[in-house]
């Protein structure tokens, strides 16, 4: 077995490994992204940016195996159909697994993100609902009160107001 080929195995093995720990992070980040948990949220992105330059300098090494194992078998692209016709049954053994995986791990992150991305923006709709509802000139007016003797009042009221509570 080459060399290149078991140097391209542990490449992969790593991004596979950090690629699966982005997915365990974003599924992670979906309970905080519910319950709006800042702070939580503020964490667990500046973990993942980490993670994500972690990544990419694995997947330079992995990339730079690739192009050695290319040279190597006189092939001119480093994708796995074109190296795995020329690769040992042994070296396709080897690597046959963890490209699949690393297929299947982008494929479930692709997914959380999306999930994570779908959870944002309903929040971020039901605020626009709830802002638009306050600001509007056609927001629902109270029209019950209550008078100075504490009986109960019907008349014109007042729309619903948007206070600044941090003031």
């Amino acid at each position: 077995m080459r060399p290149a080929a078991r140097r391209l195995a542990a490449g992969l093995e790593r991004c596979i490994a950090l690629q699966e720990r982005l997915v365990e992070m974003a599924s992670a980040q979906r309970a905080s992204l519910v319950g709006g948990l800042h702070d939580s949220i503020d964490a667990s992105v500046r973990a993942a940016e980490a993670t994500v330059l972690e990544l990419s300098v694995a997947e330079a090494e992995r990339q730079t195996a690739a192009e050695e194992l290319a040279d190597e078998l006189g092939v001119a692209a480093t994708r796995w159909s074109a190296l795995r016709p020329a690769l040992s049954p042994a070296e396709r053994d080897l690597l046959g697994p963890l490209v699949d995986r690393v297929e299947t791990v982008v494929r479930d992150l692709e997914l959380a993100n999306a999930i994570n991305s779908q959870v944002v923006m309903r929040e971020l709709d039901l605020v626009d609902v709830q802002i638009r509802g306050l600001s509007s000139s056609e927001a629902p007016r109270v029209t019950r009160g209550y008078s100075d003797d504490g009986s109960a009042t019907v008349g014109q009221g007042a729309a619903a107001m948007l206070l600044n509570t941090s003031a």
